[in-house]
């Protein structure tokens, strides 16, 4: 997730899920620009720059490459 503050957030679809993992036991990672996971055959890398700056929050958005095989 991007490291926003989520006072700043305006969208419901963000509220939500902000709501949801605050019920739950999950544990939250800051999205990392080259940051790799393996989930059986796939490797997903986090491709975007989310130290985006500006007030525009949606650019802020992670953007993944997931490979497969």
């Amino acid at each position: 997730m991007p490291d926003i503050n989520p006072k700043k957030v305006t969208t419901k679809w963000y509220k939500k899920i902000i709501s949801q993992l605050s019920r739950g036991n999950y544990q939250i990672e800051i999205a990392e620009k080259n940051k790799k996971y393996n989930l059986e055959n796939a490797e997903i890398k986090i491709i975007s720059d989310v130290a985006a700056k500006g007030n525009n929050i949606n650019n802020y958005s992670t953007v993944l490459k997931v490979t497969y095989g």
